[in-house]
C-alpha cells in the first residue's frame, strides 16, 4: 500500500487527536469551570450589600465599585489591584469626564493619605476629578483635605445609598 506524505501526516495527526482526547477534554472543563466561576463571583458582587461589602478583600472591592459604576452608566477600566497603580484604583469616565477613584474598603476610618495618594495621580491618569470611595467614614483631617482640593468622598453612608439607587 503506497501512502503519499499528506496522508501519513493526516494519519498521525488523527492518532495523536485520539490519544490526547482525554487531555483536551480536561482542559476544556478547566476553562468552562474557569468561567463558570467567574460569572458566579461577578453575580455575586453585584448583589452584594453593605454586610458582604465589609468582608471583601480590597481587590474585590475595586471589582465591585468597577460593577457598580457599570450601573450607574459608567466606562471603567481598573488600573490597581497591583504595586505601582499611583494611588488610583479605577479610571471612570462618563460624558467626556474622566475621574481617578481610590477605593479603601477599611476597617477603620480613612485618613489624608487616600486623598493625597489619589490627588497626585490625577496627570498620571489624565483625569480631571478625584474621587475616594470607602466602606468606611473619613477622618475630619481627610475631609478637610478633599474639600481643599476638591476630590469627592463616598463614605459608607453615600455608598450604601448609591447601592440602593442602583438596585430599585
Amino acid at each position: 500500500m503506497n501512502l503519499n506524505l499528506s496522508e501519513i501526516i493526516l494519519k498521525s495527526l488523527f492518532q495523536s487527536v485520539q490519544m490526547m482526547w482525554p487531555f483536551y477534554s480536561l482542559l476544556l472543563l478547566l476553562v468552562l469551570g474557569k468561567i463558570a466561576l467567574m460569572v458566579y463571583k461577578h453575580n455575586q458582587l453585584s448583589k452584594a450589600g453593605m454586610f458582604e461589602i465589609d468582608k471583601l478583600t480590597g481587590d474585590d472591592f475595586e471589582k465591585y465599585l468597577a460593577i457598580l459604576f457599570e450601573k450607574l452608566g459608567y466606562k471603567v477600566q481598573i488600573v490597581g489591584s497591583h504595586k505601582g497603580d499611583y494611588g488610583t484604583d479605577l479610571i471612570i469616565e462618563k460624558q467626556g469626564v474622566r475621574t481617578a477613584v481610590q477605593a479603601k474598603c477599611w476597617h477603620n476610618p480613612v485618613g489624608i493619605k487616600s486623598i493625597q495618594e489619589v490627588y497626585g495621580s490625577l496627570h498620571i491618569y489624565n483625569s480631571t476629578k478625584a474621587l475616594v470611595v470607602t466602606n468606611n467614614y473619613f477622618t475630619h483631617q481627610a475631609k478637610l483635605l478633599a474639600e481643599t482640593n476638591n476630590v469627592e468622598l463616598w463614605d459608607r453612608d453615600l455608598l450604601a445609598k448609591t447601592i440602593l439607587s442602583t438596585t430599585v
